[in-house]
């Protein structure tokens, strides 16, 4: 996914850009102030902390009144439509569905990766055009989170140390969940931890316990030649069926018919 023109910036008094359409897609983030913006053919009274997604072929434009003084914030790229699947929030066929009204937490989080993406593309170290294409598809997948609701697009930084001491006793714990249970309520303030813990990870403790293990059946199944039921074994089933059954239910098919096609869900 290419990048062909990244600014941040804070654009003059009264200036504009007039009607106008071109074959890539562009995002414009608006903050600081008010302003006019065209979209899809109309005209929106754009507030600090809104976000437009213009798709390629789409007219429009900005325009400063007397006492605006916004600072836009705009990437032009040639999107992958596969990508488009993975977010149709962003693709959307009515150009109003893709104006988003921000939070100032989320606006800080998408500036972010506006600059991230714009220093990236400015650089000319090896690399830097595949970090620009990885910290855009991070912005469109921030958006599309917005668009869901999401309070954050991407993962915050996991500072906690409760939480990752939690996290290490989920991972130890996963192929034991009777032991598991019993080590959880060791931990203080538990409830308020595990509140935390899925909203970092979208998943409670027990819930996320559950589908490293249906991982490390994968990897089983991926990178040895043992048998299912030599993989429920190794997971601490008691009996063959478990595995096939709980495996079944999480990925869509029987361990065997994986085997044979593993990157069926990649």
């Amino acid at each position: 996914m290419g990048c062909y023109l990244t600014r941040p910036g804070t654009e003059p008094e009264g200036s504009s850009y007039g009607w106008h359409d071109h074959p890539i897609d562009e995002v414009l983030l608006v903050t600081d102030s008010s302003t006019t913006v065209g979209h899809g053919g109309a005209e929106y009274r754009a507030e600090p902390n809104t976000v437009f997604l213009h798709r390629r072929g789409e007219q429009h434009g900005y325009w400063n009144g007397p006492s605006d003084t916004p600072r836009t914030w705009v990437v032009h790229y040639q999107p992958e439509e596969a990508f488009y699947d993975q977010c149709p929030q962003l693709a959307d066929a009515d150009p109003a569905a893709r104006v988003w009204h921000l939070t100032h937490q989320q606006t800080a989080e998408l500036k972010d990766l506006f600059l991230k993406t714009f220093a990236e593309h400015r650089d000319s170290r090896a690399g830097s055009p595949a970090a620009e294409s990885a910290w855009l598809r991070l912005l469109l997948v921030a958006m599309a989170r917005f668009a869901d609701g999401n309070e954050t697009g991407m993962q915050p930084k996991i500072s906690d140390e409760e939480l990752a001491s939690l996290w290490r006793v989920v991972n130890d714990y996963a192929i034991a969940p009777a032991a598991l249970g019993a080590t959880l309520g060791r931990f203080p303030n538990y409830d308020s931890l595990r509140h935390r813990f899925r909203k970092i990870y979208g998943a409670s403790p027990r819930a996320m316990a559950m589908s490293l293990r249906i991982e490390r059946a994968k990897n089983l199944l991926l990178e040895t030649k043992l048998s299912v039921k030599e993989v429920a074994e190794r997971l601490g089933y008691a009996r063959q069926h478990e595995v096939s059954r709980t495996f079944n239910q999480h990925v869509g098919c029987p361990p065997i018919e994986w085997r044979d096609k593993p990157m069926r869900d990649a």
